[in-house]
């Protein structure tokens, strides 16, 4: 059930107000995990830090928000918190054309799993034209 003191964290969540998110906390906020994914969705790297240090549970959400944004930073900060969803992270990345967090979710391991295949990611080649190209490399798995 949602509080008003959640509401008022969503509300400074988005709007990027750090003050006002301490303040909710104060009036009784415990909605960390939605307070983390407005705040990725909007960029606001310092109250992403902020739902972490509360006791966020579901970091997936909030990367997968940043990824499909474009917040690089926060996408980052997301997986060395332990967010592990890259598989679907470099899929928003690619479908909206971020190729720094698309690169990102490479770094640290994205794979996706089609039928029969696993797509390893081989290199993601930025060209300066709008066709930015993602290779990848199919292999056959095995006992699918």
């Amino acid at each position: 059930m949602s509080t008003s003191a959640d509401k008022e964290l969503r509300i400074a969540c988005k709007n990027g107000d750090v003050d006002a998110v301490n303040l909710a906390i104060t009036h009784g906020a415990t909605d960390f995990d939605g307070g983390l994914l407005v705040a990725s969705s909007c960029g606001h790297a310092a109250i992403v830090e902020l739902m972490i240090a509360h006791g966020v549970t579901y970091l997936n959400g909030g990367l997968l928000a940043a990824c499909q944004n474009g917040h690089v930073v926060i996408a980052e900060m997301l997986v060395k918190h332990g967010a592990t969803d890259l598989s679907n992270g470099f899929y928003y990345a690619c479908v909206c054309r971020h190729v720094a967090i698309a690169k990102l979710m490479v770094k640290h391991g994205a794979t996706i799993r089609i039928g029969y295949y696993t797509i390893r990611i081989a290199e993601v080649d930025i060209t300066n034209n709008e066709n930015d190209a993602v290779s990848v490399v199919l292999e056959e798995k095995e006992d699918y």
